[in-house]
């Protein structure tokens, strides 16, 4: 992982483990995408920075945060989830004091839900942001 995704990683986790109760999402469940360690029990939450370009004079960068929800628990709703996420991921948010990042836009630009997907009630839903930000 290049320092620049691991700087983004940082803020996402940071701000992501802020907004969910371990109750409902376990900390060790909000993890980047290529983390291929075994998750916890529980509903789960991947990040991953995508499609990014960094300008290393500038010190700046833009690309696109995929973010996908995971409901392993019986009625409980991946959108509710994917919505407490969105609510928590914005660019004041994702700048807070001592971020290693300072976004500048933080765009919803794609949606993409997939309800009941199993007999079992379990749910997904994905959603990706357009996202730009100088290194703090």
């Amino acid at each position: 992982m290049s320092a620049k995704m691991a700087k983004i990683y940082t803020a996402l986790k940071t701000v992501l483990d802020a907004a969910f109760d371990p109750g409902d999402v376990p900390h060790d469940n909000i993890r980047p995408a290529q983390d291929l360690s075994e998750p916890e029990a529980g509903n789960m939450i991947y990040y991953s920075y995508t499609s990014g370009s960094w300008d290393n004079k500038a010190r700046r960068g833009s690309g696109v945060i995929s973010l996908s929800v995971g409901s392993v628990k019986e009625g409980v709703d991946a959108n509710g989830l994917l919505d407490q996420a969105r609510d928590a991921l914005t660019a004041r948010s994702l700048s807070y004091v001592g971020s290693p990042i300072r976004v500048h836009l933080f765009r919803e630009s794609e949606s993409l839900t997939d309800a009941d997907t199993t007999d079992s009630g379990r749910s997904l839903a994905a959603t990706s942001f357009d996202v730009k930000f100088v290194e703090a």
